[in-house]
């Protein structure tokens, strides 16, 4: 809609996209495709981009989990567990 206060709007609407909103967009549009690539290629979550409930970082924590629980474990002197299942 025309603003009846603005003598300049006709012109503004004319030439179109500046260059800030061209460079706004590709930006949103690049970083669209490649969150869409990183939940493709990702086998921990979802199709959506969720691992369980919460947004996934496409980025495995399992080793790290396990190298820090050791260390907490060593620090402790606590006995390495042999359960299955547990780091």
């Amino acid at each position: 809609m025309r603003d009846p206060y603005d003598p300049h709007a006709d012109e503004r609407q004319a030439t179109g996209p500046t260059p800030d909103q061209i460079w706004s967009s590709e930006q949103n549009r690049r970083r669209h495709a490649d969150r869409l690539a990183a939940i493709a290629n990702c086998p921990l979550c979802d199709t959506d981009g969720y691992r369980d409930t919460h947004v996934c970082d496409h980025t495995d924590h399992r080793a790290a989990a396990r190298r820090h629980i050791n260390e907490i474990r060593a620090q402790m002197g606590w006995p390495a567990t042999k359960t299955p299942g547990t780091p």
